[in-house]
């Protein structure tokens, strides 16, 4: 999640097909983060 919350590109590899869901959800956590603080500073250079 670091990876993505940074700005990097990445991939993600998970050897066990219980924990794909699990993934998921954390991914998109940390992309809706990302765009937050996307958002939150183009608010603030725009003032």
């Amino acid at each position: 999640m670091a990876a993505i919350l940074e700005g990097f590109e990445w991939m993600g590899c998970e050897m066990t097909e219980g924990y794909v869901p699990l993934i998921e959800g954390r991914v998109r956590w940390a992309q809706d983060q990302l765009a937050e603080t996307v958002e939150r500073g183009a608010e603030g250079a725009a003032k």
